[in-house]
């Protein structure tokens, strides 16, 4: 900086003239308002938000746009809010000691939920560092929203144990339609010589009734298969004519074994409620979805399942809206 004097006269009056040249300052002055002005275009169009909080009061100091966009909040409402009123789920006792910790140790990087003016949650990734200014303490803060990002990791995890489950239900299906056909084979040949020497043993014998009987439990047995089959998508659908009470009783009898004591099982059936044409193995399967899902939302205090068979006429505008579309 240089410094000019110059004297002047005027008559008797003598006059003092000082001339000191502020061009370099002028120009650091000039350089200072342009850095400012670079580094608040880069904060107010970042997509962060960024905020400076002060670290005793908890008040936003300086803000911008981004961060009153992030949580609904007008620049005029956020510069009335603190620290505590947009957090998300954290009492202020935690969000006191974090603070604390912030302190100590200069700086933090952690993940924190906030709440928004409409009180919905976000998810956020926050930066803190310490600052001091003008002998006090404040905290500079980059808040990035990871709410989507989240989002689409829980969707991606939820959607890669569906397709585990998938997978585990596929390889059960594919073991048991195996073991299914092996115990097929070997019931085959079980009714096949109980039935050759059936044809041994006199009628009124009792040794005859006996085998009958065995004869009776491998059939059921045989649509056990065909239902383990059904299940792992190795069977054939067979629709044809049957009495569908037998099938629905036995289905019953499984089913009673299978449920907690605290279900009871009612039964409402006709004698003789007609033939119809369906698969029995889908008439089980049908039979077990129902009651396991009622049993399901019964929940442990139980309840009772009533199960009904009677013979109906089903008109044609009726049909339609038991099929459905």
């Amino acid at each position: 900086m240089d410094f000019g004097y110059a004297l002047a006269k005027f008559d008797e009056t003598c006059v003092l003239v000082s001339c000191i040249d502020i061009t370099e300052r002028k120009r650091a002055e000039e350089a200072l308002r342009e850095r400012e002005e670079v580094y608040r275009a880069i904060v107010d169009q970042a997509e962060e938000g960024i905020v400076l909080v002060d670290s005793e009061a908890l008040r936003f100091v300086e803000f911008n746009d981004a961060a009153c966009d992030s949580l609904g909040y007008s620049r005029e409402e956020f510069a009335h809010l603190t620290l505590l009123d947009v957090q998300g789920n954290l009492p202020r006792e935690e969000v006191a000691n974090r603070i604390r910790s912030i302190l100590k140790e200069g700086s933090t990087h952690f993940e924190n939920r906030q709440r928004r003016k409409d009180g919905r949650l976000r998810d956020v990734l926050v930066s803190n560092r310490v600052i001091s200014l003008r002998g006090r303490q404040y905290l500079a803060g980059i808040w990035q929203d990871i709410t989507d990002r989240k989002q689409m990791e829980e969707e991606r995890i939820q959607a890669e144990t569906q397709l585990r489950q998938a997978q585990k239900i596929e390889a059960i299906g594919t073991l048991a339609g195996g073991i299914a056909h092996d115990f097929n084979n070997i019931l085959t040949a079980i009714l096949g010589y109980a039935e050759l020497a059936g044809l041994e043993i006199p009628e009124d014998s009792k040794a005859r009734y006996n085998l009958e009987q065995s004869i009776k439990s491998g059939r059921r047995a045989k649509d056990l298969v065909q239902q383990i089959l059904a299940f792992s998508r190795q069977g054939k659908e067979e629709r044809r004519p049957l009495n569908i009470r037998p099938i629905v009783k036995e289905e019953l009898k499984f089913l009673r074994a299978s449920l907690p004591a605290t279900i009871e099982i009612r039964q409402d059936m006709e004698e003789d409620p007609g033939t119809i044409e369906a698969d029995p193995t889908q008439i089980h399967q049908i039979l077990m979805n129902l009651c396991t899902n009622a049993a399901h939302a019964m929940g442990e205090k139980g309840g009772i399942i009533g199960v009904s068979l009677s013979n109906c006429t089903v008109k044609e505008g009726t049909s339609a809206v038991v099929a459905g579309p």
